[in-house]
């Protein structure tokens, strides 16, 4: 929870600072035993290691995230990694990034149209 609200926060100190107490668990889900997901913990370090612009580490994370999102076939929770993957892309600004980053954000907003959930605009 720490994560998401350091993400929204959008400060790179407080990031930073929560990517090194996550940093630990990054194999592992969040949540409270049976009752709540909020994702792997992997998402949550990939977007905190956005707002530090640690784009090689976004990337591994998101990656990851993504990865093992998709085998659980966690629809909404693989859009959501997949918009934050695009973002880390887009912001690295590499060739070849945005058409990739424009493949993400288009599957994840199909996935999310076809759950009756809002698309992000790009």
């Amino acid at each position: 929870l720490l994560a998401l609200g350091g993400v929204e926060l959008g400060d790179p100190t407080t990031a930073e600072a929560l990517r090194k107490l996550l940093e630990p668990y990054a194999e592992l889900n969040c949540g409270v035993g049976y009752r709540t997901f909020v994702g792997p913990a992997s998402f949550h370090l990939g977007r905190l290691a956005v707002i530090v612009g640690d784009w090689d580490d976004a990337e591994r994370h998101l990656t990851a995230a993504l990865a093992g999102l998709a085998n659980r076939q966690a629809r909404p929770w693989t859009a959501l990694a997949q918009l934050a993957l695009a973002q880390a892309l887009e912001a690295r600004g590499h060739a070849g990034n945005r058409r990739r980053a424009e493949t993400l954000r288009a599957e994840a907003n199909w996935t999310l149209a076809s759950l009756d959930l809002q698309p992000q605009s790009a």
